[in-house]
């Protein structure tokens, strides 16, 4: 919270006009009464489900292979440099490739750190729907997610839908 931030501002003029507030973790809950000073008594929370559920996946026809990655990069507290430093130490000794999915094209800083890791060949990024999505996890080796700070966190509840293991760091809500 910074009373110079517009958006913090706002949230704090909502949240002291609300009657109650549904947070969808008690990671949210606690930040809630930390970052806002309320009193939690009139919040509650409520998970999010999984859309998933009823998705098909497509078939994915990549023929190595491959752990997972989800969503956005550019962000410090999702760890996606230091998943490309341990991917490029896992990889010396392990034939798998890491899928980025969504988040974007990569950025030419973010190319410069995998050419730099000699990885060029070995992290690709692509996009597509749900249900290419959906394929992805029902063929990953397993979703890689190393955030650092979450709400919630909704890749790995996605990925275990289809069967996908997780790799995640111990932050919360993981």
């Amino acid at each position: 919270f910074s009373a110079r931030d517009p958006q913090s501002v706002w949230k704090k003029k909502a949240i002291n006009r609300a009657d109650g507030i549904i947070c969808v973790s008690n990671n949210t809950l606690y930040d809630l009464g930390k970052y806002f000073d309320i009193s939690t008594k009139h919040s509650c929370v409520i998970y999010h489900g999984n859309s998933f559920k009823s998705i098909i996946p497509k078939e994915i026809s990549f023929n190595k292979k491959y752990l997972l990655y989800i969503g956005s990069r550019s962000l410090k507290y999702k760890n996606f440099s230091f998943l490309l430093n341990v991917f490029s130490k896992f990889v010396e000794e392990n034939n798998f490739n890491l899928i980025c999915f969504g988040g974007g094209s990569f950025s030419n800083n973010e190319l410069n750190y995998i050419n730099s890791l000699n990885l060029s060949d070995r992290v690709f990024q692509v996009h597509g729907s749900d249900a290419e999505l959906a394929g992805y996890y029902k063929n990953a080796f397993a979703l890689v997610y190393p955030s650092l700070y979450e709400g919630f966190g909704l890749p790995p509840i996605e990925a275990m839908t289809f069967g996908c293991p997780v790799i995640a760091s111990n932050s919360p809500p993981m």
